[in-house]
């Protein structure tokens, strides 16, 4: 695969951070998003320091857009 986006919130003690650093280690050339509705508190500098980068629910389709095209890190959907 070329890109992912993966939720934030996966149930059980896990989150996409923990899932996005296990997939990175089989397809570290993919690029891979963040997925979340969850405050930014809960996440921010964890993803910031891995170089993941944000989109925030509900996702809008020219947010995804502008991501798959290269955008900033977070993405910010009204």
């Amino acid at each position: 695969f070329d890109v992912a986006l993966i939720d934030f919130n996966l149930g059980q003690g896990d989150d996409g951070l923990t899932l996005i650093a296990a997939l990175r280690v089989e397809n570290p050339n993919a690029r891979y998003a963040l997925v979340t509705a969850t405050r930014p508190a809960d996440y921010e500098a964890r993803s910031e320091l891995r170089g993941v980068s944000v989109l925030r629910k509900p996702l809008s389709a020219s947010d995804l857009e502008a991501w798959l095209d290269g955008a900033p890190l977070v993405l910010a959907a009204e």
